[in-house]
């Protein structure tokens, strides 16, 4: 920006000092100090009459009109090979460009995009603002223009431009709080926050409204911490929780004025460790996507096996060295013509490594060590989180593993049996730990009265001190009323196929009805999820059904 001199009279809030001020030999004012009508009124006191400082943008309106006016020359090239280049995108994007139809499709969505003359014009004023926002912008672009298609979102090029014009509003975010070495204080962190409303009324009024909320709402957060409006994701649009994940890892791995860059699975792992952010499984599908695993990582290989991820590659991040759970073989993926297909478990906690081990050993039919880190990694938890944190993640990882239907019969049979021995175990000691005097009904199809979802459910049920009555569908219904009666059970749960049962009309009793597919995908979502606040039995509420009550 360019340096000018004004009178003391002429400052206004938000002005930035371009030189150190002096009064005799005492620093007055550092470069790069953010003026306030304090130092203002200050300044005049003091009889200081000129000082220098940056010619900036200080209106939405100047900005709009320099918009108008910005003849077109970037420095930057607008070649996608160059500036996946200057993104160091080998290094950053592991396997995203890894299919020829991938790299036509970016290609063409970024001449598209760049040859529009209000985004050209965009990118010229913030090349000269702050040439690392610049980067990031085309960074954010390319990478969550992918993610989206990827994703499945709508229309993905009527909304891509406005990935790349996000940060608009940082246009008029004073240079020197863009790129402060130190921590923000207050008022420069609330300076900050301005630009994602200021994004919002600019895109507005350059005629780019049907974008604008994603430079809105780009900064909310899951846990509702977010700015401007503290939303949560379950609020906003599945591009902004996008756009979101794809700018912070964007943040991480670029290098800053304030701040080094950090390595690209490093930031994959500081996602994970911070579970207020982001939907866990929208972030383990971007892992896929991205194909970075950190150590530790469950994954699933082309050839149906699975394994962890023993040590990353730094050349190559996306091809680390694994070792097969069932061979117990190290191999590196760079010389492998194995590939990962999917992500199947990753913590961030201590306790993973136990969990892995307990994978292991499942798989691989060790009982004895197999007991030993189950009673490891309960110590890690809650018994209200056994099986959240335990059991459906370990349920999820042998569903997908028989879902690949390559490992042999007898070698199911043995993970199936073993797994139910396991959830037996710690359903006997919720039993025995067990004070409710409420009860609940599950009523399963015969094959599955002793399964492990009836382990699950049992144990979940057990976890929130409810215990649980299991009966097949071949019940009579003259021996579920005088269960309900005996127990004084008001809650009866249909699991699989719809029954049609009178109940008793003594007190009240809530009938529920859930598919066997639904209540998997129901387990599945709350895998490594506290359910302290919101009970297992909550969830479980919208699968209530209306039945006729007899006498």
């Amino acid at each position: 920006m360019e340096v000018i001199t004004v009178k003391t009279e002429e400052l206004i809030e938000n002005d930035i000092i371009a030189s150190d001020l002096y009064v005799g030999n005492r620093l007055l004012l550092a470069r790069g100090s953010i003026v306030t009508n304090k130092i203002i009124s200050s300044l005049r006191r003091q009889e200081i009459g000129n000082v220098k400082i940056y010619e900036q943008l200080k209106s939405l309106e100047s900005i709009k009109e320099a918009l108008m006016k910005t003849t077109h020359t970037v420095s930057q090239k607008y070649d996608l090979p160059q500036t996946l280049q200057k993104l160091n995108a080998r290094e950053r994007y592991g396997k995203v460009l890894s299919k020829p139809e991938e790299v036509i499709y970016i290609n063409d969505m970024f001449a598209r995009t760049m040859q529009q003359p209000i985004v050209q014009s965009y990118l010229s004023l913030l090349q000269q603002h702050d040439f690392y926002t610049f980067l990031h912008v085309l960074d954010v672009f390319i990478l969550t223009t992918l993610f989206a298609k990827k994703e499945g979102i709508p229309q993905v090029e009527s909304i891509a431009p406005g990935f790349i014009m996000h940060d608009i509003g940082k246009l008029r975010t004073p240079a020197s709080i863009l790129n402060k070495t130190g921590k923000l204080s207050k008022a420069e962190f609330k300076i900050m926050q301005e630009h994602t409303v200021d994004g919002y009324n600019l895109l507005h009024a350059i005629g780019m409204g049907n974008i604008a909320y994603l430079a809105k709402y780009h900064h909310e957060r899951m846990d509702r911490k977010g700015y401007p409006e503290g939303l949560s994701l379950a609020e906003l649009p599945k591009e902004v929780q996008l756009l979101q994940l794809v700018d912070i890892y964007s943040a991480l791995t670029m290098k800053r004025a304030y701040k080094m860059k950090v390595p690209p699975v490093a930031a994959i792992i500081h996602l994970f460790q911070d579970e207020t952010l982001f939907d866990k499984g929208l972030l383990e599908r971007f892992t896929q996507f991205i194909g970075l695993y950190p150590e530790n990582s469950i994954v699933l290989l082309s050839n149906g096996s699975h394994a962890v991820v023993e040590q990353s590659n730094e050349k190559n991040p996306h091809l680390p060295v694994i070792k097969e759970f069932q061979t117990g073989q190290l191999i590196s993926m760079e010389k492998s013509p194995l590939k990962i297909l999917k992500l199947l478990s990753y913590s961030t906690e201590t306790s993973n490594q136990f969990f892995v081990k307990l994978s292991e050993f499942l798989i691989n039919g060790n009982k004895d060590l197999l007991y030993t880190y189950l009673e490891k990694l309960k110590d890690h938890y809650r018994t209200y989180e056994w099986y959240t944190h335990i059991h459906i993640p370990l349920f999820k990882v042998i569903n997908v593993l028989l879902q690949n239907n390559l490992l042999k019969p007898e070698q199911i049979a043995d993970i199936k049996d073993t797994f139910i021995q396991l959830l037996k175990v710690t359903t006997n000691q919720l039993r025995e730990l067990n004070k409710s005097k409420e009860s609940v009904i599950l009523v399963l199809d015969r094959s599955r009265v002793r399964s492990s979802m009836a382990y699950l459910l049992e144990g979940l049920f057990y976890s929130e001190e409810i215990s649980t009555i299991i009966v097949d569908h071949t019940i009579s219904q003259e021996e579920l009323k005088e269960i309900v009666d005996e127990q004084k059970v008001k809650r009866v749960f249909m699991i699989g196929r719809r029954y049609d049962y009178g109940i008793p009309k003594r007190g009240k009793i809530d009938l529920y009805h859930i598919s066997e597919q639904m209540l998997e995908t129901l387990l599945y979502s709350i895998a490594n999820e506290c359910l302290q606040h919101e009970h297992f039995e909550q969830r479980l509420e919208k699968y209530k059904v209306e039945v006729l009550l007899v006498m």
